[in-house]
């Protein structure tokens, strides 16, 4: 699929996470404890309906 994370604008590949995941940086961060926010963690291969193509 080519509207897949990995080829979104919204995508951070996730270098300590295994393979194949990233970082969606469409919403701001969700609450993980008292002292910090996360990135949601997809997998390259999901999509959503808020998909937009990188630039260039």
């Amino acid at each position: 699929m080519t509207d897949a994370c990995k080829a979104c604008a919204f995508f951070e590949a996730a270098e300590a996470k295994p393979a194949k995941t990233g970082l969606c940086h469409f919403n701001p961060p969700l609450p993980a404890d008292d002292k910090r926010a996360l990135w949601p963690t997809v997998s390259a291969e999901d999509w959503c309906a808020r998909f937009e193509a990188e630039a260039g």
